[in-house]
């Protein structure tokens, strides 16, 4: 059984390796040679002497012309892996700096060949192969967002010791970029997150992997009835799945990790970024933080962005409309607009509208959207019911499949009741007696707040939830959730003591 579980666990990442990673040969690759004679330093410049010069230029004439000339090559031996990695910085040394750190897959730095060109005029650029990637040493260890912010905070120490800096990831990178900002806050300007990979709890993740499209979904042939049913059969077995005994506490100490993933850097990288929890990165942050979103992202889904946006108090969260998961070279011009009005704030916050409304019964329907403000909201017997931008004060779900996004419940008694149902919960902000009550539910949820003067989340017959970056606060438990559990006349609050 673990044996099985493990398969189906390496196939999820290999996935979500494979979707977003062009592997290239990259002219670091073929200069890195060149530099032998340089290591032991802890920075070495390219243009600090007339004998570097001549092996610098012997490098340059293998670089490619997609590369710009004014990118200026440096060694760097960071402590965390004792790797060298190799960065460029582009720029004047006197501007305000902005490091930028990329994803997944071997091109490693070259993943911002558009953004630069647009920051150069007003910061100095550091573009940066994290160890493992691209050009840098493959060292032995886990490449997690923890180990790689500790990477960067070195390289920050370094090059810019008593200022603070931006930083700008991307996916994996992006994942590293909030990990910083937790650990180094106050070497933090601001930063921004660019289709943020890994936050989710790694069950709802691989159940956004096998999503149905929204061309499926828009087909006239295919009833909304049995797609929901479709998805929902297939949500459930991933979650069964992932139920079995998890097979990466069987390489937990730093030697099976390494033995496990040597040669092996997408692989390593992307284990270690799947099983990090990021809630106290999220809900403790003290950084001005924005994010930048491709709306069709199938490797990061956009309800991360969402949840990201809610949590962070409001983040700004920019979505381009039609791009996928790298909008810096999909939809260049527009990402590079959107990243300078996040640099400099210039940008305004939407406005929140929501719509008066009476309370609602619903029974036997399929397909309907609800929002605005109501009193008690009472779901039976519907499918493929959404409800948006909603506040409440008691929600009651029996029978029912209910897509839940930026809901907000108030009530002196139990504020949300489910029996016999399945919800999918974004940003869903709970304050009552008791804050949830489940008998024999489903329940999906990410960025969840939960407040309870008694409990937070109370459980009659057997519930299964996937719980992504949740807080919750009762008078048993305080403190964070995040996992799949499976409950049975217990809280949730009595799980996490």
């Amino acid at each position: 059984m673990v044996a099985k579980r493990f398969a189906f666990t390496l196939c999820c990442v290999l996935f979500f390796v494979f979707t977003h990673t062009v592997y290239s040969e990259t002219w670091l690759d073929k200069a890195k040679n060149k530099y032998d004679d340089l290591r032991g330093a802890k920075k070495t410049d390219v243009e600090t002497s007339s004998e570097t010069k001549e092996k610098a230029s012997i490098a340059r004439a293998e670089i490619p012309n997609d590369l710009p000339d004014d990118w200026r090559l440096e060694l760097f031996e960071e402590s965390i892996f004792g790797s060298e990695l190799v960065l460029a910085r582009v720029g004047e040394a006197g501007k305000p700096k902005v490091f930028l750190v990329h994803g997944l897959g071997q091109l490693g730095m070259r993943d911002w060949l558009t953004v630069v060109p647009k920051l150069k005029a007003d910061y100095e650029v550091f573009v940066i192969d994290l160890p493992g990637f691209a050009s840098s040493g493959k060292p032995k260890g886990k490449y997690s967002p923890s180990n790689y912010a500790g990477v960067l905070n070195e390289v920050k120490a370094y090059y810019a010791p008593s200022e603070q800096i931006s930083m700008i990831g991307h996916s994996m990178g992006a994942a590293v970029t909030l990990r910083y900002s937790h650990l180094y806050p106050n070497s933090l300007k601001r930063a921004v997150l660019v289709d943020a990979a890994g936050i989710l709890q790694r069950t709802a993740f691989m159940k956004h992997s096998v999503q149905i499209s929204n061309a499926e979904k828009s087909s006239a042939h295919v009833s909304k009835l049995v797609l929901s049913k479709t998805q929902g059969l297939s949500n459930n077995l991933i979650e069964l799945i992932n139920l079995w005994p998890d097979p990466s506490r069987l390489i937990k100490s730093e030697g099976a990790w390494s033995k496990t993933f040597s040669g092996k850097s997408n692989a390593n990288a992307a284990f270690a970024l799947i099983e990090e929890d990021f809630s106290e990165a999220i809900y403790n942050n003290k950084v001005a933080i924005t994010l930048i979103w491709g709306e069709l992202d199938t490797v990061a889904p956009l309800r991360t962005g969402e949840v990201l946006s809610h949590a962070l108090g409001g983040a700004k969260l920019s979505v381009i409309a039609g791009a996928k998961h790298v909008p810096m070279k999909t939809h260049s011009d527009l990402f590079n607009d959107y990243l300078k009005h996040h640099l400099d704030q210039t940008y305004s916050e939407p406005e929140q509208k929501l719509q008066e409304g009476e309370n609602i019964n619903c029974g036997g329907i399929s397909g309907r959207i609800y929002t605005g403000d109501y009193k008690k909201v009472h779901i039976s017997d519907c499918k493929a019911i959404t409800l948006r931008d909603m506040t409440a004060e008691q929600l009651i779900i029996k029978d029912s499949q209910v897509d839940i996004e930026d809901v907000s419940l108030t009530s002196k008694g139990t504020a949300f009741s489910c029996q016999d149902s399945v919800v999918l919960a974004t940003n869903l902000s709970i304050k009552g007696d008791v804050a949830m009550l489940l008998d024999d539910c489903r329940l999906d949820s990410a960025g969840m707040y939960l407040e309870a003067y008694a409990t937070a989340l109370n459980v009659l017959n057997q519930s299964r939830l996937v719980i992504s970056i949740a807080r919750v606060s009762s008078a048993k438990y305080k403190g964070f959730a995040h996992g799949l559990y499976v409950l049975e006349q217990q809280s949730l609050d009595e799980y996490l003591q």
